[in-house]
């Protein structure tokens, strides 16, 4: 007997032969924040910079600025190793118990503290360190700071409490070194002195922030076009719809005795036109047609109105 063939037949898949496109990875960006998110916290914390500027001009009786110049995303590692000297407090969060940084460039501490004490804001040329009585002024500005926070960040019903500064070393003991934070980074100008002042979220807390933003951004989108929500959801309505010869009769004589399959003479000209009714109104007159398998009307010209009006 002659062996058969072996069998050619490819049991592999079918291959696709669709085009497709490779894009590069870069695993130290994944996660960052996206163009819209960064977008939604500037939106959050201009706003906090507005109310800041405000409140502090009115509680130090001198012009106060603050704006927002940066929002990024980094680890704390990077945190703890970019940061100049700095003034640094915690706050609580109630009730998640994460903890907030905000950071005062320390330029800045002198002239606030002169202002605190009835000066005009004048800086120290001595660099010094903080003394508590030093540490208690400057304790009513965070505090503000904080009320302002709070109000900006309403949304996420966030309560804040104030803690005891920390130094830029002991970061670690807040963040995880490699945990990524946002960093919120805001210019304020005290007098002739302008220098920084940043906060710092953890991650979670900043999505929340975010995802609230973006709610509250639709809601006033809503607000602002009732009357295209209640057109949307008219449009998504049902109506009972018909097609049919308008002012038809016929004698009683020619419906005795109908059977199924009888013809019944309706004693009008194939030319007269088919009315296309809503409800009880009508709308158009209308030729009947075919589409596909189903039966359709081929739209002719508006139906005349009381009053002449067309509809």
């Amino acid at each position: 007997m002659t062996p058969s063939p072996p069998s050619t037949t490819n049991t592999h898949p079918a291959r696709d032969d669709r085009q497709r496109t490779i894009l590069p990875c870069n695993f130290r960006s994944a996660g960052r924040l996206s163009n819209d998110s960064t977008r939604h916290l500037r939106s959050v914390h201009e706003t906090f910079a507005r109310n800041l500027s405000h409140s502090l001009d009115l509680f130090l009786g001198s012009p106060i600025e603050v704006k927002v110049t940066v929002i990024d995303q980094v680890s704390s590692r990077e945190l703890t190793t970019s940061l100049g000297p700095s003034y640094l407090i915690p706050f609580v969060l109630t009730p998640s118990q994460n903890r907030v940084l905000v950071r005062f460039e320390s330029s800045l501490l002198f002239p606030l503290l002169d202002l605190l004490l009835g000066g005009t804001g004048e800086p120290d040329d001595q660099a010094r360190e903080l003394t508590d009585l030093d540490e208690e002024l400057l304790r009513s500005v965070t505090e503000l700071v904080g009320n302002q926070l709070e109000r900006a960040w309403k949304s996420c019903q966030a309560a804040l409490t104030v803690a005891p500064s920390i130094k830029p070393a002991l970061i670690g003991q807040i963040f995880a070194l490699e945990e990524r934070v946002a960093l919120i980074e805001c210019e304020m100008t005290v007098a002739t002195t302008t220098g920084a002042i940043g906060l710092v979220l953890p991650m979670a807390f900043a999505n929340a922030l975010i995802r609230a933003s973006q709610t509250e951004a639709t809601r006033r989108v809503a607000r602002a076009v009732p009357g295209l929500r209640l057109r949307d959801r008219l449009l998504h309505c049902t109506m009972p719809t018909s097609t049919e010869l308008a002012g038809l009769r016929i004698s009683v004589g020619d419906l005795v005795g109908l059977r199924a399959g009888d013809v019944v003479n309706l004693h009008a000209p194939i030319s007269t036109p088919v009315k296309l009714k809503t409800g009880a109104h009508e709308l158009f007159e209308v030729t009947p047609v075919r589409h596909g398998r189903s039966k359709a009307a081929q739209l002719e010209r508006a139906c005349s109105h009381q009053g002449g009006e067309q509809r």
